[in-house]
């Protein structure tokens, strides 16, 4: 992803020939995945991204 950084699922490449990447970056602990490809694409998306990591984010210290 290039900056500035927005925290959320961000999907991109679905509606051109482009290869798809799906990136998603939480906004509490920082952690960031990215996939590419559409296959890995939609995979990555049937597990929703944002429910499956709120299971285990563990917040930033401040």
């Amino acid at each position: 992803m290039i900056g500035p950084f927005t925290a959320g699922l961000h999907i991109r490449g679905l509606d051109r020939d482009d290869t798809p990447i799906a990136d998603y970056l939480c906004g509490t602990c920082g952690a960031h995945k990215q996939v590419t490809g559409r296959t890995d694409v939609a995979e990555f998306l049937a597990t929703n991204p944002p429910a499956d990591h709120a299971k285990r984010c563990k917040p930033r210290a401040a």
